[in-house]
């Protein structure tokens, strides 16, 4: 019988929908305490995860934007001009030149988040290849947002799961373990910057209403816990964080 709780958190969450270097320790994590432990997630983790697919409409921010604008203004014979598929990852990657670290983080996201979604397209067309390109983007963006929408409204979830993204490489996570029942957890109070000035603040603070008291706190951030022992007096359950996977090291 589980007896006790462990909360995830959001950078606990996202690897077990896409491939990060955390992604095998967290799952392995999962699976030694799964016998006796509840897994639980707070709505808010998601909501943070859909923040970021919140773009509306913005060429600097939507890949599938600067692909269809590309399309319009070029015409075949220019399109054919051009070498491919590296002309598709420009586009992943390209956005305003203005940029700052925020944005930058942005762009290396999208680029992980769809770059797999060009491994078996061919530009024999440059323009359908193209086309291709956008459609697909347009989808894995509306699938994800309708993802983050379930999970919100859910009773649980089960993670990792079963098309886990490559992301950042498929060898972070050969294998994904069968998924684990995950308990959502409505938000003791909605998050604002005023009462809480980190989000990883506010997530244990919620954490702490939990009853049972959870036996610890799994984020996937090897800087979580010092902030949380820089800002709050105690700390009635420890944070745990997963280890990265080294490969090049």
């Amino acid at each position: 019988m589980r007896s006790e709780s462990i909360v995830l958190e959001t950078s606990s969450y996202l690897p077990l929908l896409w491939r990060t270097p955390y992604s095998y320790s967290v799952a392995q994590m999962m699976v030694e305490y799964a016998d006796e432990h509840e897994f639980l997630l707070q709505c808010d983790c998601v909501a943070e995860a859909a923040g970021l697919l919140s773009f509306e409409g913005d060429w600097r921010y939507d890949p599938a934007i600067r692909f269809r604008h590309l399309i319009d203004k070029m015409t075949d014979d220019e399109l054919r001009r051009l070498p491919y598929p590296s002309t598709a990852v420009q586009l992943l990657l390209g956005g305003s030149i203005w940029t700052q670290a925020r944005y930058l983080n942005h762009v290396r996201h999208m680029a992980f988040f769809l770059i797999d979604l060009l491994d078996d397209i061919s530009f024999k067309s440059p323009r359908e290849g193209l086309l291709e390109c956008a459609r697909r983007i347009e989808e894995r963006i509306c699938r994800f947002r309708e993802l983050f929408r379930a999970h919100q409204s859910a009773q649980e979830v089960w993670l990792p799961q079963r098309h886990i993204l490559s992301y950042w490489g498929t060898w972070y996570l050969q294998d994904p373990p069968e998924p684990f029942r995950i308990r959502m957890v409505d938000d003791p109070w909605p998050y604002t910057s005023a009462r809480a000035r980190l989000r990883d603040l506010y997530h244990y603070q919620c954490a702490l209403t939990f009853q049972p008291p959870p036996a610890f706190m799994l984020v996937a951030n090897t800087g979580f816990a010092k902030r949380i022992e820089d800002t709050v007096a105690t700390m009635p359950f420890p944070v745990v964080s997963a280890e990265t996977t080294r490969v090049f090291q």
